[in-house]
């Protein structure tokens, strides 16, 4: 789940002028003449949803204490939570009941990394989920579901993870290229987000330096050359903070990449929406002959666990979001917090229980729950809905 406080390093509106501007959009032979012509979207947007509980999978946890406030800690022992494979399977197939055709995972890159941990149970820890990863993705193809990752480098690389970490800049930059090329290679995805926000790298702890946006720009294009020489019909996306200067620079240096197929936006507040209207966003990509989506939103960066009086609300947010997508002829369109589809309030004593026994109190908590949907599972099936009414 992406929590971090984006309020670092933002200076509100500015991004999207310095990336869709006409003129400045992009760097090299490709550059925008300046000419504005409408571009029209024929084709129906894409719907997809997180497969919530099997992205961010990790042993290690940040202090949720030190980085959010006291009503955010909430979620931290949810975070602990992954879900068993039966589990995990129902929560797969309640989601098919949207009618979404694409299945979001955020893997984090624990599960590989610590296959070779020093520490034995952080080993075993690996050896267990591997396989599960695996047959997840089986099943979605099995189930005629196209499969969409998005990197979210990993939890061991934080500063939380080790005391050795984080990575600096020049290993981070190798680590993420040997992360994207396992995955890609391993599950041949037909959308591979390679890079997940600019700023939430560095912000969440992974990186030691803040790269700069030509340092990026480079990786970016390297690891999109990665997953292209794997697997050429993967669709190659980046997805970016509305509001960073970081990823507006990065944004400016790569929308003319004859690599990139998708950029995205991830939108979680009015201020975003009006930002990415105003500056004709969706146009300026598909000019670059780019597909435009909306990779992630929501009302907050922290879901509404535990806070039930929220669900109409966010109900509200995802009929808008997807409205607006749509009328911007964005091409996809992802919500964020899909446990929210299930539940609201927290089984009684999570808060309580033993970490020992919080896996089993939440799984019986969740089994149940996937059998009932709330008012934001109805509104995005909605959405869904209206599209192919189209």
């Amino acid at each position: 789940m992406n929590m971090l406080n984006r309020t670092l390093s933002f200076r509100p509106g500015l991004w999207l002028w310095l990336f869709l501007a006409p003129g400045l959009v992009a760097d090299g032979p490709q550059a925008s003449t300046g000419k504005t012509q409408p571009v029209v979207n024929a084709h129906p947007m894409k719907f997809g949803v997180l497969l919530d509980f099997a992205s961010y999978v990790s042993p290690v946890r940040p202090p949720f204490g030190e980085r959010f406030p006291p009503q955010h800690n909430r979620i931290a022992r949810l975070l602990t939570y992954t879900p068993p494979e039966k589990t995990l399977f129902k929560y797969l197939e309640s989601l098919y009941d949207t009618g979404a055709e694409i299945i979001r995972i955020d893997f984090y890159f624990d599960p590989w990394l610590l296959q070779h941990s020093p520490d034995a149970k952080q080993r075993r820890w690996a050896k267990e989920r591997l396989p599960v990863f695996d047959r997840v993705v089986k099943k979605i193809r099995k189930d005629g579901k196209k499969l969409f990752i998005a990197d979210a480098g990993a939890g061991y690389y934080a500063t939380f993870g080790n005391k050795n970490h984080p990575l600096p800049w020049k290993e981070f930059r190798e680590a993420q290229k040997k992360e994207i090329a396992t995955l890609a290679r391993r599950y041949k995805p037909e959308y591979y987000e390679i890079v997940k926000e600019y700023s939430w790298y560095s912000d969440w702890g992974m990186i030691k330096e803040r790269p700069s946006a030509e340092e990026w720009a480079e990786q970016t294009e390297q690891l999109c050359g990665i997953v292209k020489k794997i697997n050429p019909s993967t669709k190659v996306a980046i997805g970016l903070i509305v509001q960073s200067e970081l990823d507006a620079a990065v944004a400016k240096r790569v929308v003319g990449s004859a690599c990139l197929d998708i950029i995205g936006v991830d939108i979680y507040s009015d201020q975003d929406i009006e930002i990415v209207k105003q500056k004709h966003f969706s146009r300026s990509v598909h000019e670059h002959g780019k597909e435009a989506w909306l990779l992630e939103t929501w009302t907050g960066f922290v879901g509404s666990y535990g806070e039930p009086q929220r669900e109409q609300s966010d109900a509200a947010w995802i009929r808008k979001a997807a409205a607006f997508a749509r009328e911007q002829g964005m091409d996809g369109f992802i919500p964020f917090f899909s446990s929210h589809f299930f539940f609201y309030d927290m089984p009684p004593g999570w808060e309580t229980v033993s970490q020992e026994k919080l896996d089993d109190l939440f799984t019986r908590f969740f089994d149940a729950k996937l059998s009932e949907r709330t008012a934001v599972f109805r509104a995005f099936r909605d959405s869904v809905q209206m599209k192919a009414a189209r």
